[in-house]
């Protein structure tokens, strides 16, 4: 059983793989199920191991019938909602990789040296291959922390010519689970569990957060300007803090991502 790489500084939190693979996650079966108007009932949650279980064996459903999972294991009804998502801490990163048209290697050579789950999304082709990363963290941290963590994964990922789709950096977006389409490939990756990024927004970073990281890519993981505190006016604040597709969603109208 691996235990994860504590880099100088850090606080150690003793989590093994297992541990992180044991932690709850919330789940929910069709895109519009919500219990927001149900507040005694909660939603239920899947492990990681459970997830890694269906790999090899995913779902053959309708998108608007697909499980999906919020990257946290809140799960009170209100867990589709921005404000509550941003109060929990999360274990794991969810990447969408939607252009390009990437081999199942070239994700995997990207992120070598990760604990990683791959899969094809049901929107995938054998001419238009997209796919879905899930990518354990070793412990649970704060949102901030998270959207650095991803935000780093994202520019690593675009050093070998791969963008992802950035929606999956909001609170609250839904991601679902491995269901086939057209085209199916999968993978499950052994390796280290990533450290999240400490981004301490009141001070300059740390630079050697990553030292004791193997492999080498990861020993120059860059801190992300999370841009807190540029909004000037009442205005700027409100859109800083309500995306368009979150109050689109809010009357009605859905974004569907990364299927």
């Amino acid at each position: 059983m691996s235990r994860v790489i504590h880099p100088p500084g850090q606080l150690v939190t003793d989590y093994t793989e297992a541990d992180i693979f044991a932690l709850p996650l919330c789940i929910g079966s069709g895109l519009y199920f919500s219990l927001i108007e149900k507040p005694d009932e909660k939603y239920k949650t899947i492990s990681l191991a459970q997830i890694a279980m269906r790999l090899n064996q995913p779902a053959n459903k309708a998108k608007n019938l697909m499980d999906w999972i919020l990257p946290s294991g809140y799960n009170g009804y209100d867990a589709r909602g921005k404000p509550a998502q941003a109060l929990h801490p999360r274990h794991i990163l969810v990447v969408d990789i939607d252009t390009g048209n990437h081999a199942l290697d070239s994700i995997k050579v990207a992120l070598t040296g990760l604990r990683v789950l791959i899969f094809s999304t049901k929107s995938s082709t054998s001419f238009d291959r997209r796919w879905r990363v899930l990518i354990p963290l070793s412990n649970p941290v704060p949102f901030d922390q998270w959207h650095a963590t991803m935000k780093y994964v994202a520019d690593m990922l675009n050093e070998s010519g791969i963008t992802i789709d950035h929606s999956l950096e909001r609170e609250s977006q839904i991601s679902f689970l491995p269901n086939r389409g057209e085209h199916y490939e999968c993978a499950d990756i052994s390796g280290n569990l990533l450290q999240p990024s400490a981004v301490d927004l009141r001070s300059e970073p740390t630079p050697d957060l990553f030292l004791d990281l193997k492999p080498k890519h990861l020993q120059n993981a860059r801190v992300i300007d999370l841009g807190i505190g540029c909004a000037s006016g009442p205005w700027q604040i409100y859109n800083t803090a309500n995306p368009l597709t979150d109050v689109m969603a809010r009357y009605g109208y859905m974004h569907v991502t990364g299927n």
